[in-house]
């Protein structure tokens, strides 16, 4: 069943379909695994212990490092970010594609804006979700609200909390 949602910022109204918070989760596992032989290892250095012998350990500090993973994670962030508008734009938009796309894809074509060659794509990240809020705000209404909340939490301890016999009972923890 679809819903119907108005976008904060582009005023965009659209009817969405609610899909699982564990496929936002496995895409974004994927890309990172997807992009691991790319990620960058700490430095390593020289370091004297207190035996007076030389160990080489990480240095995950180092300023250098950190500018190379913090670019691999936005590769990881941008290649989950395209898997997702493929995602929305093909299961998550109940909507039919609107007959004025392909003419407005020419013309953004024109001006030489990067755009999709996918159509629902297009539809999707330049006239629906133009913005970083109402994207976010999209995949929060398709993703997010299938995420566990703090009472369904609260309700899974109570309900699953009994004492089994010859086992530790179990404490749980808030943070």
């Amino acid at each position: 069943m679809s819903i119907e949602i108005t976008m904060p910022v582009s005023g965009q109204t659209v009817r969405i379909n609610r899909l699982r918070y564990e496929m936002l989760v496995q895409v974004q596992h994927r890309c990172a695994e997807e992009l691991a032989p790319k990620k960058p290892q700490p430095p390593k250095q020289k370091v004297v212990i207190a035996s007076g012998e030389e160990q080489e350990i990480e240095n995950p500090t180092h300023p250098d490092y950190l500018a190379q993973l913090e670019r691999f994670n936005a590769a990881v962030t941008l290649l989950s970010s395209e898997r997702l508008a493929r995602l929305i734009a093909h299961a998550g938009i109940a909507d039919p594609l609107p007959d004025n796309i392909p003419a407005l894809m020419e013309i953004y074509k024109q001006t030489g804006v990067p755009i999709s060659d996918d159509p629902k794509i297009f539809w999707v990240l330049m006239v629906i979700a133009p913005g970083a809020d109402d994207f976010n705000f999209l995949i929060f209404e398709i993703f997010g609200r299938s995420m566990a909340r703090e009472g369904q939490i609260a309700l899974w301890r109570e309900m699953f909390r009994g004492h089994v016999p010859g086992k530790v009972d179990l404490e749980y923890s808030d943070s």
